[in-house]
């Protein structure tokens, strides 16, 4: 499964791009920023691995009239301590130590930066997403200030009136009626006209934390479906997608950046 973040760029302080990356029209200045990326390059060993936080790839495009910085970023990671046996180096202890070592590696995300003061952060799955603190750090040294774009109970419920929802988790529900405090639910498939006995005693109660929709696949070609599911978590304010259901890694970033800008739009619009 394909994990997104969103995040919005100097977003209490964009006056301060004026000095930086801001062009006349409004927009961010991609090209400064591809060129100050060039001072943070990923360190590639003669085998190919990648031994250090970066960028990569650093190309530019567009989707959907919007200018893309696109680029690979490398980030270090964790997978906790272990403790390494030793012997002291005079070898006449009859004791063996032992010292805690962190094992580290360095993973990647794709990254694309909106000249409209977006960046899209995408993992391939829930083992590269063990980075996105890494990555989050990287963007800022490029001089931003970077904020989650949050996935709150207003967009997930404008949402659920604007697509075709599957499936929703409420939490800090009041129920006269009962002492539920979570719920989660799905939508009757079989009865798609009606509201089920369910979502008419929770929707309008409690913050949606969760829904999982359809968005139409618009401008994507090659066999896919006419929808594509899409999973928002209020948690960690996540978007998540099946890429197996696009037909190809370049219909799936137009996809996630389709899917990012309407995500977007609706915030702009509450």
């Amino acid at each position: 499964m394909t994990v997104i973040n969103i995040y919005s760029l100097n977003k209490n302080h964009k006056e301060q791009m004026n000095l930086f990356y801001s062009k006349d029209d409004g927009y961010l200045d991609l090209e400064k920023i591809a060129e100050n990326m060039g001072k943070f390059n990923s360190l590639i060993l003669d085998n190919g691995v990648v031994d250090g936080e970066g960028f990569l790839k650093v190309k530019f495009t567009e989707y959907d009239g919007i200018k893309v910085l696109e680029a690979f970023a490398t980030g270090q990671g964790s997978l906790g301590y272990y403790a390494q046996a030793y012997i002291d180096s005079d070898n006449e202890s009859d004791y063996v130590n032992s010292r805690k070592q962190q094992q580290q590696f360095y993973s990647k995300a794709k990254i694309f930066i909106l000249e409209t003061y977006y960046v899209i952060v995408v993992f391939e799955d829930t083992t590269e997403e063990k980075i996105k603190g890494s990555i989050k750090n990287l963007i800022e040294k490029l001089g931003f200030e970077v904020s989650n774009f949050r996935l709150t109970d207003t967009l997930m419920r404008n949402i659920r009136n604007k697509y075709k929802w599957n499936e929703v988790r409420l939490e800090k529900v009041k129920n006269e009626q009962d002492s539920t405090t979570k719920v989660q639910y799905e939508k009757d498939v079989a009865d798609s006209e009606n509201d089920s006995l369910i979502d008419s005693l929770y929707k309008d109660q409690g913050k949606m934390v969760y829904i999982s929709f359809e968005l139409p696949a618009e401008n994507i070609e090659g066999n896919v479906p006419n929808f594509i599911s899409v999973k928002l978590y209020k948690n960690d304010h996540r978007i998540v997608i099946n890429q197996k259901e696009l037909p190809n890694n370049n219909e799936l970033k137009k996809f996630i950046i389709y899917l990012s800008n309407k995500i977007i739009e609706i915030v702009g619009g509450e």
